[in-house]
């Protein structure tokens, strides 16, 4: 399959069958970037893994995570951390939420429709809510059902001093109503 890229925008398919081209009335946008408040000492900038804009300016926002466990059937690697993992799609989300309120996004992202945070693994882990509560990341939890409302999450920062001073190295806050779906 072949695309027309103009400016990070994705214009249309080219040489595919017509029900799979994109309509005139839609762009695919690849890795947006915005500037808004990340949360990241200094740094203003926030890109969208996706986002499907239509001709009014009304946008909907997908974020992508891609973890896995090694598979030699499946040639995969694993990737670990899961940690790091579950901070990062918990990142996304916060992201879909900036976007979402952020009056510093980009001037052609008129009204938000809707956010999809899609997590995409064949590692049971990162779904597993185990230990007591006192584990690095305990906060980060991706549990089915979990519900993350208006609340800020940390770092146990006692278990976790590998993410000082880096891009982690910071609180997550959120404002909507959040429901982890597996």
């Amino acid at each position: 399959m072949n695309f027309i890229i103009e400016d990070g925008i994705l214009k249309k398919y080219v040489g595919c069958d017509s029900e799979a081209k994109l309509s005139d009335d839609y762009d695919i946008i690849l890795e947006m970037w915005s500037n808004m408040d990340t949360n990241v000492k200094g740094d203003k900038r926030c890109y969208s893994d996706l986002i499907i804009k239509d001709q009014y300016g009304n946008f909907d926002v997908i974020e992508l995570k891609y973890k896995t466990k090694a598979s030699k059937a499946l040639g995969l690697l694993q990737h670990g951390a899961h940690n790091l993992g579950r901070f990062d799609y918990l990142l996304d989300l916060c992201r879909i939420e900036q976007l979402k309120n952020s009056e510093h996004r980009n001037k052609s992202l008129k009204k938000f429709v809707k956010g999809y945070a899609i997590f995409l693994t064949n590692d049971p882990a990162y779904q597993k809510n185990e230990g007591d509560g006192s584990v690095s990341d305990a906060e980060f939890r991706l549990e089915e059902g979990r519900r993350i409302k208006k609340q800020t999450l940390s770092w146990n920062k006692d278990k976790m001093k590998s993410v000082e001073g880096t891009s982690r190295d910071r609180q997550l806050k959120f404002s909507g109503d959040n429901k982890i779906e597996w």
